[in-house]
């Protein structure tokens, strides 16, 4: 979106789904971890060959578990659950020559 003689406004969003899985080859039930969605938005001015952004990743602050890990995951001694990273902020500053 043109703004000014040569700036240029952007908007960007996203968004990426995780069905259910199982985490064993035996699919029990204790190793299914449920499905989520994520969400991601960016915003951006560019000038010339300058840009600046402003992104959102994990805008609805999921915090379903995205994998199970541990040592031995077919007879449950030892698991941890590994969860999806929090809602994270960022600025990108770029130059392009």
């Amino acid at each position: 979106m043109p703004v000014g003689d040569d700036g240029e406004l952007s908007f960007h969003i996203d968004a990426n789904y995780v069905g259910s899985q199982f985490y064993t080859p035996q699919n029990r039930p204790l190793s299914k971890l449920p499905s989520y969605w994520e969400s991601n938005a960016r915003v951006g001015y560019g000038h010339g060959n300058w840009e600046v952004a402003a992104w959102v990743k994990n805008l609805g602050d999921n915090d379903t578990p995205g994998g199970l890990v541990g040592p031995d995951t077919t007879t449950f001694q030892q698991i941890f659950l590994a969860p999806t990273y929090p809602r994270r902020y960022g600025l990108e500053v770029s130059y392009r020559f």
